[in-house]
């Protein structure tokens, strides 16, 4: 495998560098050979710097700039849809809250079979974790794989004879648990959980589990009043991130991934741990002059009603024949002139960087300054003004930034459409809209998830111009232009027709994209004639 990567960074003075692959480093330019009198600071060229790699572990390239840990925000102009600005504000905080009690602290690790080549990192981590507990915090350990166990029946204070018996267990630890199911593991370890503490859940874990989906519902479901917070330390090269990513994120913590003993260890856990030893702030919001407080989303509060009609039982005029029609309830749907991702602002970690997105609609003033604000459970206000900068050059860069987070709600269930509608009273409806805005935001932005993938068309010359020679024949016959009742054409059109999910939308330079699902998915799907 070879590739070039182009850099244009809005930072004079980068550094860049690649952890896990020798690279090579072009500056000035996005070529191998840029001219001096084009050479621009802000522009640079990575490949690698090997003739060939194969694709066995993750590319990871870090990019270091000044300033970066400073508060930003910045407003995208679209290119080409009319009005449309997206927002984008990212920060690493920089802040002290005082704990108004110790909490429970239960390392969940993963002595699985697929745990094998990295039982070493494994113990090293948890043994780093142990080290920097404070005095007096109760916490456990629990293993898991096929089954689970935990080092005592109860969490312990941390003192020099618990920490030498954890100490003992840690360093005995082998991958000889079996299987990998972390479900139970987690529900156990809720369940024993001091109930008068926070309890904050440290996974230790290189990702490989079956059951994600289930596994994600649970943890958002325990982790929503927020007296529970679940961090996840990946180990190895190959780590699954979207279980690492995904587990952090339901569970309102963040997560870090460990590839080998020598990749500043200490740093990573001593960050997690302070992390998860800081206050619980569970009401964090973005808010700007002329923000609605509340998303402009129609939520249902009974099944949507309408006027009562008067039909005939008996009427003449009715087809009996004709294919049955269904009304469309996600017509019902109004989009939001601010779409913001997170919808729910995320739990903040000191020096754990925090991104939030918006786009917004025409009919949306955008903003000069932003406020992010938030409760301590003390009833302290929290407060941090950013100013709004505005990028130089319409782009498409933070629209589909925040169009994949977006979609990433949409498909984790914690979604604006998901805050409109009550999941339990109305199941069906929240389906038909989540599905509605999936293709949309994906069509219209140009991404691909859950509900939409590029296909690739390529249609040879003479078949077009036979197609468009049927065409006529069947226009000069009387045969009209209409597809048949059923909406699917017989063995002779299926030239003449493309089958596309959901739609079809054109970027407006001939490029055509099409929604669908991912591959192996079920889909309705409809049929659209292709003009000439």
């Amino acid at each position: 495998m070879s590739f070039q990567l182009a850099l244009s960074i809005y930072h004079s003075n980068f550094l860049s560098q690649s952890p896990s692959h020798p690279i090579s480093l072009y500056l000035g330019g996005h070529t191998t050979d840029t001219p001096d009198d084009a050479f621009n600071p802000q522009h640079a060229l990575a490949t690698l710097g090997q003739t060939s790699t194969e694709l066995g572990r993750d590319f990871i390239l870090l990019i270091k700039c000044a300033n970066l840990s400073s508060p930003a925000a910045l407003l995208e102009v679209h290119p080409t849809i009319p009005n449309s600005k997206a927002l984008v504000v990212t920060l690493v905080p920089k802040f002290n809250l005082p704990q108004s009690a110790k909490p429970e602290v239960v390392f969940i690790v993963d002595r699985s079979g697929s745990m094998s080549p990295r039982v070493a990192p494994l113990r090293s981590s948890l043994s780093v974790f142990l080290k920097s507990l404070p005095l007096d915090v109760n916490f456990n350990i629990c293993s898991f794989g096929s089954h689970h166990s935990f080092l005592w029946d109860r969490s312990r204070p941390y003192s020099n004879q618990s920490f030498a018996e954890a100490q003992q267990y840690c360093d005995s630890m082998n991958a000889d648990f079996g299987g990998t199911e972390i479900l139970p593991a987690i529900k156990s370890t809720i369940e024993k959980r001091l109930k008068d503490l926070n309890l904050e859940i440290m996974v230790l874990t290189d990702g490989q589990v079956w059951n994600s989906d289930v596994l994600f519902e649970y943890v958002e479901k325990e982790t929503k009043k927020g007296d529970v917070r679940l961090f996840s330390l990946g180990i190895g090269q190959d780590v699954s991130h979207a279980l690492i990513d995904g587990l952090a994120r339901v569970g309102r913590g963040f997560s870090q991934v460990v590839s080998d003993e020598r990749e500043g260890m200490e740093s990573k856990v001593a960050r997690m741990l302070r992390g998860a030893l800081s206050a619980h702030v569970v009401n964090y919001r973005l808010e700007w002059e002329g923000k609605s407080s509340v998303e402009a989303i129609k939520k249902p509060a009974s099944p949507i009603t309408r006027a009562i009609r008067h039909i005939n039982l008996f009427d003449s005029r009715a087809n009996t024949d004709s294919p049955v029609s269904f009304s469309d309830s996600s017509s019902d749907f109004i989009i939001p002139s601010v779409i913001q991702a997170p919808y729910k602002i995320q739990p903040l970690f000191p020096f754990s960087r925090s991104t939030a997105y918006a786009i917004l609609s025409s009919d949306a003033r955008p903003p000069s300054h932003v406020w992010l604000r938030g409760t301590t459970p003390e009833g302290d206000e929290l407060e941090l003004q950013i100013p709004v900068q505005t990028v130089p050059v319409q782009g498409e860069t933070v629209h589909q930034l925040a169009a994949r987070k977006i979609l990433q709600e949409l498909k984790d269930g914690t979604s604006y459409v998901h805050g409109a509608v009550d999941k339990e009273r109305q199941p069906a409806l929240l389906a038909g809209w989540v599905k509605k805005e999936g293709v949309r935001v994906g069509l219209t932005y140009g991404v691909a998830s859950h509900w939409t993938s590029f296909v690739a068309v390529e249609r040879k010359e003479e078949e077009v111009v036979e197609a468009e020679r049927r065409r006529e024949e069947r226009r000069d016959q009387g045969g009209a232009n209409e597809p048949p009742p059923s909406g699917l054409g017989d063995d002779n059109d299926d030239e003449d027709w493309d089958e596309l999910a959901d739609r079809e939308s054109d970027d407006g330079n001939g490029d055509r994209s099409h929604g669908g699902p991912a591959a192996g998915k079920c889909f309705s799907s409809v049929q659209t004639k292709r003009r000439s």
